[in-house]
């Protein structure tokens, strides 16, 4: 992987514009994020020895101008975005895109007067920004609020229409507004009940429930987020609450009391036409035990490789007892140590001990240290939390790349103890392992649209990848283009990898928890058939792809029993051209150009018998299995071919909603405990926690329109 410490922003750019056979620019994904400037940069590449181009670390390149910055996952995008090819396109992409998009500040002003103000009217102007954000103390990035401006256009209009009037006839007190927050949040809750009656009669909608602890107060919240795939097929997600809960304990019981008074609020009285999403906390698994929830996929591959490194203090004693035969790797130079294979998967034991050696005083890095790595060339080293594995990665990952950098620096300091340790071979062995993981975690929390039928995928690839050291060391991306995150072949890449003992310990173990910890639920197989670019369940036996189509044609007699509307009459289906999209789960796509092999229609797979609904003619899974799709012209959203075959699928496409409803994780209620935590920061402890819960929803619904 090329380093930054011998680039500059001119440099690149000159070689970028002049030798193009060995310098590009590679396209980032910019469907995955929601800044508009990855439209128009990606990141420079150069041709190694091998003749592939790999990325050059810490700048972004204008694929337009080839213009080059300083990047890293934290620095932002407010200078890419001030760039005048950005600006541009953002122009003529206003000019010639549809206009069905919310009014905002940006196209508001095109009827508004334009003036210009004399330069003592602008410096006043400025002077009273200034005032105000030194006195507040206030980020400047505040003048840059779309928020405020609304407000300030609106005070203009007022004036424009009543002349100088006293700002206090407009502005309210902190109290009247607080009052208004939970007027306006009752509104948007009649809203959303009456937005969420037709995807709940349906079925098509899915809950995620999480609870979360105030750190100030300790008061403990009940968080629902919702997800459900609309009337015309756009999948969608709103906050519901986070509710302070005030029950005695958070027992199962009292859990799912609670969770039922939620929802009754928004009309949804009947918990088993729902879909559930949490983790493994003991009083969640006991509270929605009777609707069969599916369990947070980047929970169980955060506790798989929790296991896999860690061991629990409750087993530790009891594993030393039995002279466990499985190793596990040390970060440093020590010998190897013995540790358990533990296959509980609960989450409950958290006391955890770190498998290597190390001194009971914590060894902590030198204060401003990142400042001088990245003077030296390096990168920032990363934090991180056991709970969040990518944060884990990205400190190995970091450590690797800033090695050199750091090691100086340390040694000058006289502090090599905490560096020396640290064996760099080992720790680019460790990053080689977690990279499918990093891929698979990243794919599944990405985008905002349907994910379970990812969860299948997902597994497969981490099976197949940890199956061997040969799988491992060529593993790829699960995505063709992982944005700032994709991580290129090195420079070495040629050269003879050897695995060493310890890694190879680890790698099987973290395989046989995988395979212990996480069982797929039949959805996770139906919801990848109901994917026209998987439905042939590449990589499954043949029994599960027999399974699946039992389960599919059990729920398809369900929804014709319940709606009498359906007929046998099926029509032709019609294939409609859809937007493309690039993708690398392609290993998991179906085979021919065809799909499905005509030859095979009469597979005992793809038939209906012992059932109780016998169709004289095929039925729509049958006729949707054996259809040609042209897959150039599929999405990776799913509910994209559904939309376009409503008609000739029409209960396969009520069956679709259902599955597609359904996130692989609880992420969305996590995002909104993250909000939580910025609502109640140590400046306003003394908030209403009833507010909470009415900010948070005001805010989620302003991002759903």
């Amino acid at each position: 992987m090329s380093t930054s410490n011998k680039y500059t922003v001119d440099k690149i750019k000159y070689r970028l514009q002049h030798d193009k056979a060995n310098y590009e620019v590679a396209e980032n994904d910019a469907s995955r994020f929601k800044s508009k400037c990855w439209n128009i940069f990606g990141f420079p590449t150069k041709k190694n020895k091998a003749g592939r181009f790999e990325r050059i670390n810490g700048f972004v390149s204008c694929q337009k101008c080839y213009q080059t910055f300083a990047y890293t996952p934290t620095t932002g995008t407010r200078h890419l975005n001030a760039h005048t090819c950005v600006l541009n396109f953002l122009t003529n992409s206003t000019t010639s895109a549809p206009t069905t998009v919310q009014t905002t500040l940006d196209n508001i002003p095109k009827n508004l007067k334009q003036i210009k103000l004399s330069d003592s009217e602008q410096n006043k102007c400025k002077d009273l920004m200034a005032k105000w954000i030194c006195a507040d103390m206030r980020p400047f990035t505040i003048t840059e609020d779309k928020g405020l401006r609304i407000i300030f256009q609106e005070l203009i209009s007022l004036g424009a229409k009543h002349g100088d009037f006293d700002v206090k006839n407009v502005v309210r007190g902190a109290d009247v507004i607080s009052d208004h927050v939970g007027s306006l949040a009752d509104k948007y809750r009649t809203e959303l009940r009456e937005i969420l009656k037709e995807p709940f009669e349906n079925e098509a909608m899915c809950i995620s429930p999480d609870m979360w602890s105030d750190p100030h107060k300790q008061l403990s919240y009940l968080g629902l987020s919702c997800s459900f795939v609309d009337a015309n097929l756009n999948y969608k997600s709103v906050d519901l609450c986070c509710r302070p809960y005030y029950e005695v304990d958070q027992s199962g019981d009292n859990l799912l009391v609670c969770i039922q008074k939620v929802l009754e609020s928004y009309g949804i009285n009947d918990l088993t036409r729902l879909n559930f999403v949490s983790d493994r906390g003991p009083n969640l698994v006991k509270a929605l035990k009777p609707y069969r929830p599916i369990y947070c996929y980047a929970h169980r591959l955060n506790n798989v490789l929790k296991r896999s490194f860690f061991q629990s203090q409750k087993k530790k004693k009891k594993n030393e007892e039995q002279n466990a035969q499985l190793s596990t790797i040390n970060l440093g130079k020590n010998e190897n140590e013995d540790s358990d294979l533990s296959t509980s998967s609960s989450e409950d034991e958290n006391a955890l001990s770190l498998p290597v050696r190390t001194n009971k005083k914590k060894q902590r890095l030198a204060a401003g240290i990142n400042k001088d790595i990245q003077s030296a060339g390096g990168i920032a080293l990363q934090q991180s939390t056991v709970v969040r594995w990518l944060s884990m990665i990205d400190l190995l990952e970091s450590i690797l790349r800033s090695y050199k950098q750091t090691k100086r620096i340390l040694l000058n300091r006289k502090e090599q103890s905490k560096i020396i340790v640290i064996d760099e071979r080992i720790v680019e062995e460790l990053i080689q392992l977690l990279k499918p993981f990093k891929y698979a975690l990243k794919l599944i929390q990405s985008g905002s649209g349907p994910s379970l039928y990812m969860v299948l995928i997902c597994t497969l690839y981490l099976r197949r990848t940890l199956t061997s050291f040969k799988n491992l060391i060529s593993v790829e991306p699960l995505l063709g283009n992982v944005g700032q995150d994709k991580e290129n072949a090195s420079d070495n890449e040629t050269e003879e990898i050897v695995e060493s003992e310890g890694v190879k310990i680890l790698r099987e173990r973290t395989l046989e928890l995988l395979n212990l910890m996480f069982e797929l639920d039949i959805r996770h197989y139906a919801s990848t058939m109901l994917h026209p670019k998987y439905r042939q369940l590449k990589g499954c036996s043949k029994q599960e792809k027999d399974q699946t189509c039992k389960y599919i044609r059990e729920e398809m007699i369900k929804i014709i029993r319940k709606d009498k509307s359906f007929t046998s009459i099926i029509t032709e289906p019609i294939v409609k051209k859809q937007k493309t999209e690039k993708s690398i789960l392609e290993r998991f796509e179906d085979d021919s150009e065809y799909d499905f092999d005509l030859s095979d229609k009469q597979d005992d797979s793809f038939t209906s018998v012992d059932y109780d609904y016998k169709s004289p003619k095929p039925d729509e899974l049958t006729k949707y299995l054996d259809m040609y799709i042209d897959k150039t012209t599929i999405s990776q959203n799913p509910l994209d071919f559904w939309r376009l075959n409503q008609s000739p699928f029409p209960i396969l496409t009520k069956l679709a909603r259902k599955l597609h409803c359904i996130p692989a994780t609880s992420a969305a209620v996590e995002r909104q405990f993250s909000g939580a935590g910025f609502v109640l920061n140590e400046r306003r402890t003394c908030i209403d926690p009833d507010n909470v819960d009415n900010i948070l929803l005001i805010r989620s619904v302003e991002k759903y329109k």
